[in-house]
């Protein structure tokens, strides 16, 4: 290995532990990448990094001054000279920076730069799962500032930036360690030089750390800032962003933990009237069909909080028996990525994943599902259904009654039998079963202990379906080898009588 690479890992090892950065023993040429804090993050060409809209880029050259390149999304060339060990603050993110910018070093290679305006609604989605018949459960995927307006005070502790937190420390603790943080830790890959390097921190925002002389005799009470929006607090990496976040408080003793938490905290601006938000909520159907769901984000660009109604489409779908002139309940769907909840005569078909701010697709819905009406599959016979969100969709069917049994070829019934029409399953008992099914064209198949048998039936030209088992029974073997054995038992006596008849027709011959 190079001793120049060989430097560079040891630089960021030591960096990454505690901060220091041994310029003069090593001197080896380093970019730091931050957001406008204390700590930086170092520069692996390959690496991805992701800024908010609003969030400053600081660069730090370590080693030797260096002029660095900035292209934006647009490939507009930007062209920068870093002053070896002096940060220099760069650029400020704006709405309009959103998209992939490359950091590129002469020497070091080019990393990416990911703008994205993550507190807009546009890239997020509701996932939907089904908890029964009635009830739905509705949540958020990302990670930016998001979420359903809830009707009752959340247990989420809301908090505003630029405030203190008052956390008391207990007795006994040698030492403290507070931070601020997100539950996703930032992780860098790529190369330093040839060789594969993976970085991985906590995404702290701020950090207070004290080691006391000796274990403290009465509680104490530290004040713990929280940011502005869009800075790093001190002993922070990363900016403050409105949204989740978590306190985590660790205290040490002589030789044990006294006290370690965890606290969810959720980061709104104070001007921000807003009493609860979640990120997961439980809807019943009757208020997914004829109400809106409320979903609060935070705008960049105002600093406040806003609030859209996002209607998720709730498809109703019923199947009707011309045969019995009414609608049907012995039916069921099953639909790929769609939820299906059965109430009475009627189905709603929901979707599983639902984008935010895109309506387009949301008026009508063309599904392939697994239909079974009867408890008989006919998914190959109604394919493409259209679905429109404000109507009552109607499947329409003709159904009639089938006596199905199942017999040997030797005419005797065969008692126990499972039946397959296409693929459903049904049962034979005592020798035949009446089905109600949709006139069609079907396979029939009867499965027994002897044998199987298997016929392609039009219903609508019968009444009754018979399917014949033509492997010989137990019985009638029995009776076979019965038969055989009389039958060789006979052409042994016949042969002997023949033999018989000749010897005594010889013996006449010679007398």
């Amino acid at each position: 290995m190079k001793k120049g690479l060989l430097a560079s890992i040891l630089l960021l090892s030591l960096f990454l532990t505690n901060g220091l950065y041994p310029i003069d023993s090593l001197r080896v040429d380093a970019l730091l990448i931050g957001y406008g804090g204390d700590r930086m993050l170092p520069f692996i060409d390959g690496a991805e990094l992701t800024f908010f809209v609003g969030e400053e880029l600081e660069l730090k050259t370590i080693g030797s001054s260096a002029n660095i390149t900035i292209i934006d999304p647009i490939y507009r060339r930007y062209e920068y000279f870093l002053e070896e060990g002096k940060k220099m603050k760069v650029l400020t993110f704006n709405a309009s920076d959103v998209g992939t910018w490359l950091l590129r070093h002469s020497k070091l290679g080019t990393m990416s730069l990911k703008v994205i305006d993550n507190y807009s609604p546009k890239d997020h989605y509701i996932s939907i799962q089904k908890i029964s018949d009635d009830v739905l459960r509705l949540s958020l995927e990302g990670s930016a500032f998001i979420g359903f307006l809830a009707k009752s005070k959340n247990v989420t502790k809301i908090m505003n930036p630029s405030k203190n937190l008052h956390i008391t420390i207990p007795s006994g603790t040698t030492h403290v360690r507070i931070t601020l943080e997100y539950n996703e830790p930032i992780e860098l890959s790529g190369l330093i030089g040839d060789v594969q390097y993976h970085y991985k921190t906590d995404a702290v925002v701020s950090e207070y750390t004290n080691r006391f002389s000796k274990p403290i005799a009465e509680p104490i009470v530290i004040n713990f800032e929280i940011p502005e929006v869009g800075k790093v607090g001190s002993g922070g990496i990363i900016p403050l962003r409105v949204g989740p976040i978590r306190l985590k408080v660790v205290c040490t003793g002589t030789g044990s933990t006294i006290l370690n938490y965890v606290d969810e905290l959720l980061i709104i601006p104070e001007e921000v009237n807003l009493q609860s938000i979640t990120r997961t909520i439980d809807v019943e159907l009757t208020e997914l069909i004829n109400d809106n769901i409320k979903i609060a984000y935070y705008n960049v660009s105002t600093g406040r909080i806003d609030v859209i109604n996002v209607k998720v489409p709730v498809y109703r779908l019923i199947v009707y028996d011309k045969a019995l002139s009414k609608n049907i309940d012995d039916y069921s769907f099953d639909v790929l990525e769609m939820l299906s909840l059965k109430s009475d005569h009627i189905t709603y078909i929901v979707p599983t994943r639902l984008q935010l701010l895109n309506d387009t697709h949301n008026n009508y819905a063309i599904i392939n599902s697994k239909i079974e009406v009867y408890s008989v599959d006919i998914s190959n016979m109604i394919k493409n259904i259209t679905l429109k969100k404000e109507d009552l969709n109607t499947i329409i069917i003709e159904s009639k009654e089938i006596e199905i049994t199942v017999k040997h070829v030797d005419g005797t019934l065969i008692k126990n039998a499972l039946i397959l029409v296409n693929s459903s399953k049904h049962s034979i008992i005592n020798g035949s079963a009446r089905i109600r099914m949709p006139i069609a064209i079907y396979n029939f198949s009867a499965v027994t202990s002897i044998g199987y048998a298997s016929s392609i039936i039009d219903i609508s030209k019968k009444d009754n379906v018979q399917l014949i088992i033509k492997t010989l029974t137990s019985t009638t073997m029995a009776l076979i080898i019965i038969s055989a054995f009389q039958t060789a038992l006979f052409s042994h006596y016949i042969l002997k009588l023949i033999k018989l008849k000749r010897t005594i027709k010889n013996k006449l011959t010679h007398i």
